[in-house]
């Protein structure tokens, strides 16, 4: 009888944490890794990715990845200001690489994309 009342306190404990995690995650400002993001896209590249509206997050099965208003930095000599500008983008099923300590996210959906190449 007693290791009933352990299985339901650990079960009840792991459902409040999962609970606990979802509303963290839910509630969280993900706008505020937007200077993160460029600054690492500027010390990769050496050219300015520019966020424009808003990053959310949907919690599911995958968790989805939303970016709106993306442009990124032509190189100098190019005929175009911006390399490639993106209206939405939006990625599924995040891939994290805890070893190698990368994070990626696969394109699902582009919208209103303009990629440009060559001068």
């Amino acid at each position: 009888m007693r290791w009933k009342w352990i299985v339901g306190i650990i079960a009840a404990v792991f459902v409040v944490l999962l609970v606990v995690v979802y509303i963290i995650a839910a509630s969280y400002d993900y706008n505020k890794l937007k200077p993160l993001v460029t600054d690492a896209a500027r010390e990769y590249t050496g050219r300015e990715l520019t966020l424009g509206g808003d990053i959310n997050l949907t919690i599911g099965f995958p968790p989805t990845l939303e970016v709106n208003d993306i442009a990124f930095q032509n190189a100098p000599w190019g005929s175009q200001p911006a390399d490639g500008t993106a209206q939405e983008i939006t990625g599924a099923g995040i891939d994290s690489t805890a070893d190698q300590g990368q994070h990626q996210c696969q394109p699902t959906h582009l919208d209103r994309t303009q990629i440009f190449s060559g001068g």
